[in-house]
């Protein structure tokens, strides 16, 4: 499920800046655990704390 949480969005939206909603968005991250199960992406376990994949460095 992918949480209406308009406050989060409607800033990004208003902007016509999607792209630079929070990693830690309630929405973005309902969005990409969507992809995942569609098979859109693969699944990564990622570091709570950044939002990077374990082991990036950025690179």
């Amino acid at each position: 499920m992918v949480p209406a949480h308009f406050k989060e969005l409607q800033a990004v939206v208003d902007a016509g800046r999607v792209h630079e909603l929070e990693n830690k968005s309630t929405v973005k991250q309902a969005l990409w655990g969507l992809a995942g199960e569609l098979g859109l992406v693969r699944a990564v376990q990622g570091d709570r704390r950044t939002g990077r994949p374990r082991g990036d460095r950025g690179r």
